[in-house]
C-alpha cells in the first residue's frame, strides 16, 4: 500500500474548480472530499452516480481517470483506504 507523501500533484487535470478543491484538500489535509466524491474515491460507482448533478456526471471519468493516475494507490479504492487517510490528516497530519 502506497501512502507515502504526497508530493507534486497536478489538480490541473481535474475538470471541476469544485472538485480540484475537495480533492486537494483532501489529499493534503485529510478533510471529507463529501458525500459524492467520498464515494468515487472508495469506489461505491452506485452510491456516487445517486449523489451527482449533470454536471457532475458529465466529468466523472475524467475525475475517476485523473484520482487512478495522480494520488498513490494508498489513500483511494477502498473505505478502508480513504478512512485511514482522513484520520491521519492528509499529508499535512503527517508532517
Amino acid at each position: 500500500m502506497d501512502t507515502g507523501l504526497v508530493e507534486d500533484i497536478d489538480y490541473n487535470g481535474l475538470p471541476l474548480e469544485c472538485c480540484k478543491d475537495s480533492l486537494r484538500l483532501y489529499i493534503e489535509n485529510g478533510y471529507n472530499p463529501g458525500g459524492s466524491m467520498y464515494a468515487v474515491l472508495v469506489g461505491d460507482l452506485w452510491g456516487a452516480s445517486g449523489r451527482l448533478d449533470d454536471n457532475h456526471w458529465e466529468h466523472l471519468k475524467s475525475t475517476m481517470r485523473w484520482i487512478f493516475n495522480e494520488p498513490p494507490s494508498g489513500i483511494w479504492g477502498s473505505r478502508e483506504k480513504v478512512d485511514a487517510w482522513m484520520a491521519k490528516g492528509g499529508n499535512n497530519g503527517r508532517n
